[in-house]
């Protein structure tokens, strides 16, 4: 529970600090009066000043300085202010990973020094902003009753600002790797520096059904996505010329994928798109043995599987255009993922620097799951596919996927047992199985 102990006198030095649970107590009932709160006994408290305040720099570089920073600042290092709606979690975690793929491309030789003045220079209007939002948040919460003239009003005010704390409302200006808004007209929907939002499509080479965005892993790439014109003729001269583009950036003992992961999106419904007819670019042999990835090409026209058309949906040029995302993705993405359906996080630690063990387990299961970052498993993302769980009613199982969203396919019906299987966010497959019913088989 957060207990408002109210304004704090400019001379306090502090000493609000030493407030006793006694105390804290009776501010608690005197806010909940008529009603009454019985206290048996306090396993953990402290008491929390709000402060808004915002760092001058997020890295070293003094204004005017011509040099390219060498210490930087992320997270409540930056900026301070209430505990309330779960903003500094998610802002803090935008400013790590903005910062995180930055120096992954500098170190890797990807990128110039340059590429790092550009965190303060993105991140540092962005806490300006949640100290704005949080202050009109924490006074709009510590109203008094005879101070709320619309009940509905805080309810309001945090439906309208619930995209900020995700990131959605977050936009980067022009700089080096931010365009300006001379185009914007092609892409309605994405607007220049803001998140990408996903959409359904239909993936051509199995003909399932997924969200074009959650393809998208965290693993420090660019995304292009070339939304073709009418007839794909376009499209086709457009690959052909900006392929020797991207294999100049791309260093030769790589794969062709390696920095830059390019998907085509044809108007057609998938029915009339022929993935092995397209252009050489969609279809890039990857890994040890050089397999052709087809998970490049997907068709937006609607059919009876899928409903979205996202030319429509995106308000995008039907004469084609293309759309490069950058590698910001959410670092949290994988647990985001299980909690959605249903997993509860059970442990989410570092214990040392390099090492994040977080376990999650599935609802009713004895049995959980491990993963994060320092885990030596021997696998990489989205190589584990032999994880098996029963369930009790396939269908149910299904139809709570996705009714979530989640891409699940199935219901696979075989002699010992009928199947549903989905992917989390990095590639890796769960099988969810209904055992028959061996009672009836005598």
């Amino acid at each position: 529970m957060y207990i408002d102990l109210g304004e704090v006198a400019a001379d306090d030095d502090h000493r609000v600090r030493q407030t006793p649970i006694e105390e804290i107590i009776r501010r608690a009932n005197a806010i909940l009066h008529p009603y009454t709160l019985d206290v048996k006994q306090v396993a953990w408290h402290s008491v929390y000043e709000v402060g808004h305040r915002v760092t001058d720099g997020f890295d070293d570089v003094d204004p005017g300085a011509d040099r390219s920073p060498r210490v930087f600042l992320t997270g409540d290092a930056c900026h301070t202010h209430s505990a309330k709606a779960g903003q500094g979690m998610n802002v803090s975690m935008q400013d790590g990973f903005n910062l995180g793929w930055k120096l992954g491309s500098v170190l890797s030789g990807r990128a110039p020094e340059s590429l790092l003045a550009t965190y303060g220079a993105e991140r540092r209007p962005v806490a300006q902003q949640l100290i704005d939002f949080d202050r009109e948040w924490s006074s709009l919460m510590a109203r008094k009753p005879e101070e709320i003239s619309d009940p509905n009003e805080l309810a309001t005010y945090y439906l309208a600002t619930a995209e900020f704390p995700s990131g959605f409302m977050t936009q980067y200006t022009s700089s080096m790797i931010t365009g300006t808004d001379a185009h914007q007209a092609l892409a309605v929907g994405y607007p220049l520096g803001k998140r990408f939002k996903s959409a359904e499509v239909v993936r051509v080479g199995d003909g399932n059904v997924v969200h074009l965005g959650h393809h998208a892993k965290a693993d420090g790439r660019w995304r292009v996505y070339a939304f073709g014109d009418r007839t794909g003729e376009a499209l086709s001269a457009w690959a052909e010329k900006a392929a020797p583009v991207f294999a100049r950036f791309t260093p030769a003992d790589a794969d062709a994928d390696a920095v830059f992961d390019v998907k085509a999106v044809y108007q057609q419904p998938f029915e009339e798109v022929e993935v092995t007819t397209t252009p050489e670019l969609f279809q890039p042999k990857t890994g040890p043995l050089g397999l052709t990835d087809w998970e490049k090409v997907y068709a937006a026209g609607p059919s009876k599987w899928c409903g979205t058309d996202i030319f429509e949906a995106r308000e995008l040029s039907r004469d084609g255009v293309v759309i490069v995302v950058r590698p910001d993705h959410d670092v949290d993405r994988a647990k985001d993922f299980y909690v959605k359906i249903g997993f509860h996080a059970d442990h989410d630690q570092v214990p040392y620097e390099g090492l994040r063990f977080v376990q999650m387990t599935p609802p009713g299961s004895a049995c959980s799951i491990a993963f994060g970052t320092g885990l030596t498993s021997g696998l990489e993302p989205g190589q584990q596919n032999t994880i098996q769980v029963v369930v009790p009613d396939a269908d149910e199982a299904l139809a709570h996927l996705r009714g979530l969203g989640v891409e699940a396919e199935g219901v696979d019906e075989q002699d010992w047992g009928r199947f549903v299987r989905f992917d989390d966010p990095d590639g890796n497959t769960w099988t969810l199985q209904e055992l028959p019913d061996y009672s009836a088989q005598g």
